[in-house]
């Protein structure tokens, strides 16, 4: 049985890098006390570009 972990593992494996760090920089944004629901908006129009 695959768990999440595994699953996000596979995914992390398959993505471009520039997509990979627009995601890190995302979560490292969702770490900081500054971040709000609008932040994830700006991360799906990240990704879609």
């Amino acid at each position: 049985m695959e768990t999440l972990r595994d699953k996000l593992i596979d995914i992390i494996k398959t993505l471009p890098e520039d997509r990979l760090q627009i995601i890190l920089d995302f979560i490292n944004q969702m770490n900081q006390s500054s971040y709000q629901l609008d932040d994830f908006d700006e991360l799906q129009m990240e990704l879609r570009s």
